[in-house]
């Protein structure tokens, strides 16, 4: 036997509809390209002693300038949802706000120079920038972030 919607025939397609366009919607949210940090004045690449103006390719600057005074590498390269990586700092910083694809993301501290990030879900493949001091280094490798 059939039961009849509480709701109703007309009213139970207008919510599927209206379920079905907001699972679009957060499709189509998920797969854009992730909005870049607003950075207001200058800061300094992972290669770079100078500044580098806001607008101009951090990459290019990178390669023409001689190395900051601290960088940063990152382990695994690859991970997915969920996953930790661990960011080594060097020269060791005590403190750093580590931020993936624009966001913050919290940072446990293991020792002097190494912290630990959780790549959160339905995070894409992107960059890390740390900032210590109000210096950012934006990372010169790329995560390759998957769901499986």
């Amino acid at each position: 036997m059939k039961k009849p919607s509480p709701l109703g025939k007309n009213r139970a397609w207008a919510l599927l509809a209206c379920a079905v366009l907001l699972f679009v919607i957060g499709l189509v949210l998920h797969f854009k390209e992730p909005a870049r940090a607003n950075r207001s004045g200058p800061y300094l690449s992972a290669f770079s002693g100078d500044r580098i103006l806001p607008g101009r390719g951090v990459r290019e600057a990178a390669k023409a300038r001689m190395p900051a005074g601290w960088g940063f590498s990152f382990e695994p390269r690859s991970v997915r949802w969920g996953q930790e990586v661990q960011i080594r700092v060097t020269p060791p910083r005590e403190a750093v706000t580590v931020y993936y694809n624009g966001r913050p993301l919290p940072a446990r501290a293991l020792e002097k120079g190494i912290f630990v990030v959780t790549i959160p879900s339905m995070s894409k493949s992107g960059r890390f920038t740390l900032d210590s001091g109000g210096t950012q280094v934006e990372g010169e490798d790329r995560l390759v972030v998957s769901a499986h």
